[in-house]
């Protein structure tokens, strides 16, 4: 009878893990370490009891691990958020600390990780790359090539991440049929070989605000095409 009580009440207290992910998030914020934790702790049943092992349930404990650390509460609270967060992530997932580190610990203090003896070196060559990708963009790089509907020609998507401070307006395309030079403001220019020889006339491009990315879409040359197929059709002869 307990059991089905306790789901009950679970059940009720769900709709309410938004609400009590926000006042989490404002008690930290005002310093009221011990209240956010226990905050969290709320919320984290409940999604224990509906969802568990899910991405929320996921979030809801790495936020109360991270609060648990920074009010310096007692060290049970600390290993017990950190043993439940890893066994969550390890059952969503699969895999070991990698996966947490990846997933979760990148969210951890650099010291914390350090006492618990994580692998760091691995989170901040994670997080390097992270902020040279912020600071320089993603590296570029091509869909694969997939006939284009109606022929026997080639298509393609080029997608070139911009660096965070860089404006659309700034950037610009120098192309060839085997080459694209991006240049973007004052940051390096990227050379990038097409994958076949393109068709200059039918160059699509497209800026994503919400990638912070160009797209440029391209279409195998006609006679690259007829070029390759006449190769392969002396081979055949031969």
């Amino acid at each position: 009878q307990q059991p089905e009580e306790a789901l009950k009440k679970a059940w009720l207290l769900w709709p309410l893990v938004p609400a009590l992910s926000q006042l989490a998030d404002r008690l930290r914020l005002d310093a009221r370490s011990s209240e956010s934790a226990a905050t969290w702790r709320r919320a984290g049943q409940a999604a224990e009891a509906v969802v568990p092992h899910s991405n929320v349930h996921i979030r809801v404990l790495s936020e109360r691990l991270l609060t648990e650390i920074q009010c310096g509460g007692r060290a049970i609270r600390v290993k017990q958020a950190l043993e439940e967060s890893r066994r969550t992530t390890a059952l969503a997932y699969g895999g070991g600390d990698s996966v947490w580190l990846r997933l979760v610990g990148f969210h951890m203090p650099a010291s914390f990780l350090a006492s618990e003896g994580f692998f760091v070196e691995h989170l901040q060559q994670q997080q390097q790359k992270q902020q040279h990708a912020r600071e320089n963009g993603a590296e570029p790089s091509w869909s694969p090539a997939v006939l284009q509907v109606g022929s026997s020609l080639r298509t393609s998507s080029l997608k070139v991440g911009l660096p965070a401070a860089a404006c659309f307006e700034d950037v610009s395309l120098d192309a060839s049929s085997r080459i694209f030079i991006i240049k973007c403001g004052g940051a390096e220019d990227r050379r990038i070989p097409c994958p076949f020889e393109v068709d200059l006339d039918n160059v699509q491009t497209r800026f994503s605000r919400q990638s912070r990315s160009l797209v440029i879409s391209v279409v195998e040359f006609s006679d690259s095409h007829e070029r390759a197929h006449d190769d392969i059709f002396r081979r055949k002869k031969k």
